[in-house]
């Protein structure tokens, strides 16, 4: 009995002393050298930046908007960026020191709010930028709401919708909206963020991307066309089923989505032998969706569907491969300088789930001796266009215009 007593008495001490042998503090060597003080170099917040400095039209709208108490009482809560015009930037987008003078606080907010970015941005981080990257501005759309994912949970929610700024870095230029926006100097370091000087600048979208379609006279023969078939969907379905693959373009209940479409301009359609949108429907005639009153199911479809399945990256006819079905998607908000980046005819547009495959992009992208790019089909590189109207902006994210029709293998236009 001792001799076990003995054993344990012993087990402890050694343990005990390895444990006290592998403290931290014993390994932690002593520090020298003299301690350098922290100085920070910013001696103004980033509003008194903007107010001072020579972008005057900028400075007036800030000064005429609500905008300067708005980041005064902000100072020592949050970090911002503005990216602030120069005077011909402005005076390109009309606005000019009459206008900026007519002009109601409201509307100033609005311009201040879109061109400040909800974080600071350090020059590092600008520049190590490859596709564009979505940030957050301080405007907000009351009309509209979007689909939230917080982080660290898989349940969303729907919050008012947020206008953002998609920036890059290409060539020594910062890139917004897929805009370049002159060579890049270093940026005015303020006490609560950054202030980068832009030579180009976009106003914010007020129009889903349908609404687009619909008003823009590059587009307008797709819009209605595209607003005629809807109405015959319903009428034909009295409202039981979706027309579910061209929705995302609208704000169904007020959502809006985000992504980007390659839609065939008025010249496109009418270089293919449609003249009129009547020419159009023509072509569905041939084939029309239709109720089947025994089995209330829904059969064919609009040919012009399938002639614009490419205009939303082809995914009208994608094949669920398993129970997690295609996998959910990743943006698809693509801008000029997406479009030339290397590994681009690569990129996955959806997040592999299970069983389900990873969905590349069905295009390939190239630039033509004009500089401009040219988009074609992976399945049949003989079907190819050029975008001619790129980065057009809507509430979901670009349009990019392109001077053909990309028609599906095997499918006859005429």
């Amino acid at each position: 009995m001792k001799t076990n007593l003995y054993k344990v008495v012993l087990g402890a001490m050694v343990m005990l002393t390895v444990f006290s042998a592998c403290r931290k503090e014993e390994f932690t060597p002593p520090p020298h050298g003299d301690k350098v003080p922290f100085s920070d170099t910013a001696t103004h917040f980033i509003h008194e930046m903007v107010l001072a400095s020579n972008n005057k039209l900028f400075a007036k709208a800030m000064q005429k908007s609500s905008m300067v108490n708005f980041f005064e009482s902000q100072t020592n809560k949050a970090r911002f960026t503005i990216l602030m015009p120069t005077d011909e930037a402005m005076r390109a987008m009309g606005y000019t020191d009459a206008v900026i003078d007519a002009a109601s606080q409201a509307s100033m907010d609005s311009l201040i709010q879109y061109q400040t970015i909800a974080t600071d941005i350090s020059e590092e981080e600008l520049k190590s930028i490859t596709y564009t990257t979505r940030y957050m501005t301080l405007l907000q759309n009351k009309n509209y709401l979007e689909q939230i994912n917080p982080v660290n949970t898989n349940v969303s929610r729907y919050e008012t919708y947020t206008y953002k700024q998609y920036l890059g870095f290409l060539q020594g230029n910062i890139i917004v909206n897929g805009w370049a926006t002159g060579n890049m100097v270093a940026p005015i370091y303020g006490k609560n963020g950054f202030v980068y000087t832009i030579n180009k600048m976009n106003r914010y979208p007020t129009k889903t991307m349908m609404e687009v379609l619909e008003t823009d006279p590059r587009f307008d023969m797709i819009g209605e066309l595209l607003a005629y078939n809807k109405a015959y969907w319903s009428e034909i379905t009295f409202d039981i089923y979706e027309r579910s693959y061209w929705n995302p373009m609208m704000a169904v209940n007020g959502v809006v989505g985000r992504f980007g479409a390659f839609i065939p301009t008025n010249a496109a359609l009418k270089a293919n032998g449609f003249q009129t949108v009547d020419d159009l429907k023509n072509r569905d005639l041939r084939t029309m969706p239709y109720l089947d009153w025994d089995t209330f199911e829904i059969f064919n479809g609009f040919a012009t569907d399938s002639m614009l399945n490419y205009a939303l990256y082809g995914s009208m006819y994608l094949q669920n491969t398993g129970g997690w079905g295609i996998g959910g998607f990743t943006s698809s908000t693509l801008f000029s300088n997406d479009l030339v980046q290397p590994g681009i005819n690569s990129y996955i547009l959806n997040v592999k789930n299970m069983d389900a495959p990873a969905r590349i992009i069905p295009f390939d992208f190239s630039t033509d001796a004009n500089g401009k790019t040219t988009v074609s089909l992976k399945k049949d590189k003989n079907v190819k266009a050029v975008i001619t109207e790129p980065n057009i902006m809507t509430l979901q994210g670009p349009i990019q215009g392109i001077d053909n029709i990309l028609v599906p293998p095997g499918f006859q236009l005429h």
